[in-house]
């Protein structure tokens, strides 16, 4: 199947968790027509390196602001619009799934106001491709009938009554972002009264 990709219009696309193989056939397509992909720090340079056009121009637009090494929302917003009003075939490519922690309602809202054609590309959240590949399912019957995604990249982000919350529930709980507070995390569950047969799985860089 061919799809043609308008010009000035700008596809957000979900990149998985790393493996390339796991990219969407629809979401390959595209970047294989793009002229501009505008990509995320979490994408594997694989995808990038199989599957990008040779002739588009890639630009890194990662995010890292725990370690000062951030490109602003603002910037991220104007080069879509930019490459788009130039007629290009612009691709934002994030990690795992476009709708998972990603910014992406800042990105659409931009896009609207300017009248810029898009399209969503889903991808493989985190989540779920590390626990497949881990082969722990994230429900499961007579443990877990629900599953929270939740972040704690920062110790003030969860507040108290919901930690509280948190550590009573039977959901399993799934933390992105969050490597390097996870002793925060493990504090807070554990002051709140969470089961001491809890099992914890601490996952980076899934499938690749």
């Amino acid at each position: 199947m061919t799809m043609q990709f308008q010009k000035g219009k700008v596809i957000l696309v979900g990149a998985g968790t790393g493996d390339p193989e796991l990219l969407t056939v629809k979401g390959m397509r595209y970047l294989q027509q793009a002229d501009v992909i505008l990509t995320d720090r979490l994408v594997s340079p694989a995808i990038l390196e199989n599957f990008a056009s040779q002739h588009a121009r890639i630009i890194y637009v990662g995010k890292q602001c725990r370690k000062g090494a951030s490109t602003p929302q603002a910037t991220i917003n104007e080069l879509m619009v930019l490459y788009a009003q130039d007629n290009k075939r612009v691709v934002r490519l994030k990690g795992g799934d476009v709708s998972v922690f990603s910014n992406i309602l800042d990105e659409l809202q931009t896009l609207v106001e300017n009248g810029i054609p898009y399209e969503i590309v889903p991808g493989i959240t985190a989540a779920l491709g590390a626990a497949a590949y881990a082969g722990m399912p994230l429900t499961a019957r007579g443990y877990a009938t629900a599953v929270r995604l939740l972040t704690a990249y920062k110790s003030d982000v969860v507040s108290e009554s919901y930690w509280q919350e948190l550590a009573q529930t039977d959901d399993t709980l799934v933390f992105y972002m969050s490597s390097e507070t996870v002793a925060h995390v493990v504090k807070q569950l554990t002051k709140y009264g969470i089961a001491a047969e809890k099992q914890l799985a601490i996952i980076e860089q899934a499938t690749t």
